[in-house]
């Protein structure tokens, strides 16, 4: 400590939400707003800054688990484990992960949650890292007394948020787009593991699970697979490889061989029997393609190409979604087992032959998982309604995988709408010239027909198929639009409305997404069904299909979808591209998908190595172990949006450790119980968390006496103030009267109450100890708390730096 300190000391710590700010810059914020908005009779002065560095270690976990649980080697992954963890998250693999192992302290869902989190993270040894910050000094004068007050930042969004990199930016929307039918997946599987939940939940969550499988791990790999086969044929379209480039073709049929030596000398053991297996085979490889035609060696060399960047994508997608590498490879051994029995020779035409056959083989499975997905999705939309009719907890969590799967489809099939229009007439381009016979989509018969012509009515049946799915989702965005606007263009201080009709169209707009997802999905089964049946029937009877062609494109926009399509594309990769831009300017165009990246990322199980909330937490245990260790007489936690989710997880967390007087955390516990306070701003524990994922938030919901909502004591903090506006699309108020009946009340939109003010005239307001109050700002939205303008934050910052009141 240094020696100019003082008793009286209060620290403040400044955790962010969504925006993409810079290190450094809520910190600097909350400075500003104490030192421009402080109350009358009050002033900061900003006497000093200083900068550390802390070294941050993954925390230990708990005692959740067994203390007989086996710890599975980092990359041991055998098929049935692969198979198990893409069924369902391991936190329900896992046998300790549900014990409390007979110790005195309670385990609670989400408590359990984070500690299987901290406990794969050093399973799988995440590795120590460190965090540079910087201690903002303040000197709070009052006509009372002078107290000295220091502000911290804790910065995460390094270790969540989207970064500017194009490769990480496309990475980070495909994932998105199956985490999100795997977390409506995860919700109801949740609530089928209660206690109490029937036989028909956990039959619906073994339905989700299929769709889920079907869709991530058969769709998503097959769509990939479609892209290779067109890049298979690319370079065959336009080359005669053996006259056009003869001395290439000598150079690559001398260096595949040398190549082949160099990689098993690798892959083998450093010993002789592995030099002379390497050399065997390279002496192999070159007598059959001395034997052979040369444009054999072009062909192996671009498959081999194809297969190691196949190779990449796949090792990528399986550390997110266990088993897509083994279900990806089998579908692309089967491509390239047709490719290699079609082409029969060496040439460019016997090349593009070979894809062709591909390609369409490819087409005719995505058509046949489409067909089966329709049929358990019909299955499902049956099963939905009639499962735990009355249990208000298990609508929501049907909403979430209702909303989840729903979202996933329509973003999988607008995106590879997309692609297929923009590489439609690349690929006709390859095989112009080239003559090919359909074994499946050929009308009936085995007509030679011109090769480009058959790539351009494919892809354009196959777009065709799904133009409904696709207007579909474009109804579900559109909703969302109109629900968020207001929000929004209060956000860009553009327009001013009067908060409660911000505030009472926003709660509208989520109150009829329920029942307007439910209507789309099951419109979305009937689509699914139909498109099947067209793609299958196209085959045999074309007239048939005919007909339902001329139903789709009349429903589905046929002649405006392309350009809905391309201005889709290009407004998502401009908000992507230039989010740091937009976060600082415009920040409601990105806050959207930075609060629904935050989420995905805060319930995330991987990069195994990187798990978001554990280094997330394990950073800010080490800040709140440097505060403590300075022996402050207050703590005062300033959050907002996300930033508050991560806070109230944490010191509930460490709340329930610091109970375990073995535990290693007790010590910190002790040091920090009885001295904090919390104030959030923007807080989604509501209306986000609370409604979405109902088990493990259900916390948030609690009941005292005639009240509803978190309590304060669960978090081991005296007082509990939550800041909001009225069009706040994130995040509202948390606490709300519970009606005159014996029910309780699960409506996690219900209006607030109307509260006593907390705001004293001409002062800082007075805050008693044990409060826990909401306070409306009036009319705004989501990103401007802590801006110079906010007195009312300001006055209820500085009220939460004094002494609670009697």
């Amino acid at each position: 400590m240094d020696g100019n300190e003082e008793r009286n000391r209060v620290a403040i710590i400044a955790i962010h939400g969504v925006a993409d700010q810079q290190p450094g810059d809520t910190s600097r914020d909350i400075v500003d707003l104490l030192l421009i908005g402080a109350p009358a009779g009050v002033q900061y002065v900003h006497t000093a800054s200083d900068a550390f560095t802390l070294r941050v270690e993954t925390q230990p976990p708990g005692r959740s688990r067994s203390e007989t649980d086996p710890a599975t080697p980092r990359g041991a992954r055998p098929f049935r484990k692969a198979l198990r963890q893409s069924m369902k998250s391991d936190f329900y693999l896992d046998s300790g992960s549900s014990a409390d192992g007979g110790r005195k302290v309670k385990w609670t869902e989400d408590t359990k949650f984070t500690d299987y989190l901290l406990h794969k993270a050093v399973r799988n040894e995440t590795p120590v890292e460190t965090y540079a910050t910087t201690r903002h000094r303040l000197e709070r004068c009052s006509p009372d007394a002078r107290q000295n007050v220091d502000v911290y930042e804790m910065y995460w969004a390094d270790l969540s948020r989207l970064s500017g990199a194009i490769p990480r930016i496309i990475t980070e929307l495909l994932t998105l787009i199956f985490r999100l039918s795997q977390l409506g997946r995860d919700t109801l599987d949740r609530h089928a593991a209660a206690p109490d939940a029937g036989a028909d939940w956990r039959f619906l969550a073994k339905l989700q699970t299929a769709i889920d499988w079907l869709f991530s791990r058969w769709l998503g790999p097959l769509a990939l697979v479609l892209l290779m086969t067109v890049l298979v044929f690319a370079p065959a379209g336009h080359l005669e490889w053996t006259d056009r480039f003869p001395t290439v073709l000598r150079v690559l049929t001398t260096a595949l061989p040398a190549g082949v030596f160099i990689l098993l000398l690798y892959l083998l053991p450093p010993r002789w029997p592995g030099f002379l297996g390497a050399a065997c085979v390279a002496g192999l490889s070159a007598t059959l393609l001395a034997l052979s035609a040369p444009g054999w060696c072009v062909g192996v060399l671009w498959l081999a190409a194809l297969s190691l960047a196949y190779d990449l994508i796949l090792k990528l997608c399986d550390e997110r979604f266990p088993m897509v590498r083994r279900t990806g490879w089998s579908l692309w051994a089967l491509a390239l087992a047709v490719m290699i029995v079609q082409a029969e020779g060496p040439d460019g035409a016997d090349w593009v032959r070979g894809g062709l056959a591909a390609f369409e083989l490819a087409l005719f499975l995505i058509l046949l998982a489409w067909l089966l997905m329709g049929a358990l999705l019909a299955v499902w939309l049956v099963t939905m309604p009639v499962v735990g009719v009355g249990d208000q907890a298990g609508l929501a969590s049907k909403g979430t995988a209702s909303l989840g799967l729903l979202v996933s489809i329509c973003v999988f099939v607008l995106l590879t709408m997309l692609i297929a229009a923009l590489l439609k007439g690349v690929a006709a381009e390859f095989v112009a010239a080239h003559t090919y016979v359909p074994w499946w989509f050929s009308g009936g018969g085995k007509a030679l027909v011109a090769a480009d012509d058959f790539v351009r009515i494919r892809v354009e049946r196959h777009v065709e198929g799904f133009t409904g799915i696709a207007v579909l989702g474009g109804v579900l965005v559109l909703h969302l639009v109109l629900s968020f606007l207001p929000s929004v263009l209060a956000e860009l201080k553009l327009v001013r409305p009067e908060g409660g009709r911000l505030g009472r169209w926003l709660t509208m707009g989520y109150r009829r997404m329920e029942p307007i997802v439910s209507v789309l999905s099951g419109l979305g089964v009937v689509f699914a069904l139909i498109v099947g049946g067209y793609m299958v029937l196209g085959g045999w009877w074309p007239e048939e299909a005919n007909s339902i062609r001329c139903f789709l494109a009349a429903v589905g926009w046929m002649d405006v979808l392309p350009g809905i399509l391309y201005a889709m594309a290009g407004a998502t990769v401009s908000v992507s591209v230039l989010g740091g831009l937009l976060s600082r300017f415009v920040p409601g165009l990105r806050a959207p998908l930075d609060a629904a990246l935050d989420v995905d990322n805060h319930l995330r199980e991987f990069p195994r190595q990187a798990i978001p909330r554990a280094r997330i937490f394990s950073r800010y245990l080490a800040l709140l172990e440097h505060i403590a260790s300075r022996k402050y007489d207050h703590i005062l936690i300033v959050s907002h949006s996300q930033g508050t989710v991560i806070s109230t997880e944490l010191l509930r967390y460490l709340k329930l450790r610091g109970e375990d007087d073995t535990d290693p955390l007790g010590a910190l516990w002790s040091e920090l119980q009885g001295k904090l306070d919390l104030m959030t701003a923007g807080c989604p524990l509501r209306q986000l968390y609370a409604a979405r994922f109902p088990v493990i938030y259900g916390w948030v919901l609690a009941h005292d006496g005639n009240w509803c909502g978190p309590q304060h004591a669960a978090l081991g903090v005296q007082r509990w103030v939550n800041v909001y506006t009225t069009g706040d699309y994130v995040g509202r108020w948390l606490w709300a009267r519970l009606p005159e009946t014996d029910e309780a009340p699960h409506d996690c939109l219900a209006e607030a109450p109307d509260w006593r003010s907390v705001l004293a005239q001409g002062g800082p307001p007075i805050l008693a100890k044990g409060c826990q109050v909401d306070v409306c700002l009036g009319g705004g939205a989501h990103t401007h708390y802590f801006d110079s303008d906010q007195s009312q934050v300001a006055a209820l910052i500085d009220g939460l730096t004094q002494p609670a009141a009697a």
